[in-house]
């Protein structure tokens, strides 16, 4: 008797706790407000966004950078040359950025104050994205050349890249990489960088030693040229994220979403996945936040149980301040917090 009263108590309360939960996510859906910056011409979007004492940077699809000043609410375009569409941006000071240009011959684009500078390694590569930290260590990741993905480290803050080569970087024919958003890689530390890989397979790659050495794990996706990790994101050496799916379905929930508590050595699937394709995923306090062409999701369990707080597409985010900005369509940015 004493057992089924235990029972008994045990489903009420996580029957309280269930409601309570429901409570929550309803009040954050009904509060968070919206609002929207018109950074540019309607006839672009940008996939990579950076935020910089109170300034937003974005890679557009016209091939140029802007700026967008978030106290006099002025936009600048900052490279005078077009370029072919550029993807993702790293700020490196109040006057140096880097861009990367995804195309059959992918550059970066560099500006340090009025210099211009233009990098592009010696064989032509599709890059899908950079990430650089404070320290200027960086990680340039590409599309595969004779069955092996192109991988490139920095150590100061870009001015030279070196080639990292390994055995481990050696992948399947149709396996590569989604410029979806410019976080498929990610700098853990000034020795640790990771990134991932879909298509035909998708994996999940770590060096610990500043590329000497590579790990490769494998990740549950769809195999489909389509299909894959779209985005990733860490927020300790430990814990982490990957979402994505197949960017031709929207709305197709199977395995588009893995959580690792390991470092990435396994992964497993949510409780309640997101809603379908995402194409970036971030981590703000203790909520994440999953944004693609079909709306905006949010967990508030480190990715445990998703729920939908917008219908906007969007693809790529960032936050700054308690705000968070996800670039969208006709050169907007979509703004929105929780009240």
């Amino acid at each position: 008797m004493k057992a089924l009263k235990s029972v008994y108590l045990f489903a009420a309360i996580a029957l309280l706790q269930a409601c309570s939960n429901l409570k929550k996510i309803a009040k954050i859906q009904k509060e968070t407000s919206f609002g929207y910056i018109q950074y540019g011409v309607d006839t672009i979007h940008a996939r990579g966004i950076s935020i910089y004492k109170d300034k937003i940077y974005t890679a557009n699809s016209n091939g140029f950078v802007y700026s967008y000043d978030l106290n006099s609410k002025v936009s600048e375009k900052l490279n005078e040359k077009s370029f072919v569409e550029l993807r993702d941006i790293a700020i490196l000071n109040d006057t140096s950025f880097m861009a990367m240009q995804s195309h059959d011959e992918s550059s970066i684009i560099s500006k340090n104050g009025k210099e211009n500078h233009t990098w592009k390694p010696n064989s032509p590569t599709f890059f899908d994205g950079i990430d650089i930290n404070k320290n200027g260590f960086g990680i340039l990741m590409g599309d595969p050349i004779q069955g092996e993905l192109q991988v490139f480290l920095t150590e100061n803050f870009g001015k030279t890249w070196n080639k990292s080569s390994s055995s481990e970087l050696k992948c399947q024919s149709g396996e590569a990489g989604f410029a979806a958003s410019g976080t498929t890689v990610q700098v853990l530390n000034d020795s640790t960088f990771i990134f991932v890989s879909g298509g035909s397979e998708s994996n999940f790659y770590k060096t610990s030693n500043f590329g000497k050495n590579w790990t490769k794990n494998p990740l549950s996706y769809k195999k489909s040229e389509a299909s894959g990790p779209f985005s990733m994101h860490f927020w300790s050496q430990k814990n982490g994220i990957t979402v994505g799916g197949d960017y031709t379905n929207s709305n197709d929930t199977i395995n588009n979403c893995f959580l690792t508590n390991d470092g990435g050595k396994t992964w497993s699937k949510p409780n309640k996945t997101i809603s379908g394709y995402k194409s970036c995923v971030i981590k703000v306090g203790k909520t994440l936040y999953a944004c693609g062409t079909n709306g905006i999701d949010f967990s508030l369990d480190l990715g445990l149980n998703w729920y939908k707080l917008s219908n906007e597409n969007t693809f790529s985010m960032t936050s700054y301040k308690g705000k968070i900005y996800a670039t969208s369509t006709k050169g907007r940015i979509l703004v929105f917090e929780k009240k």
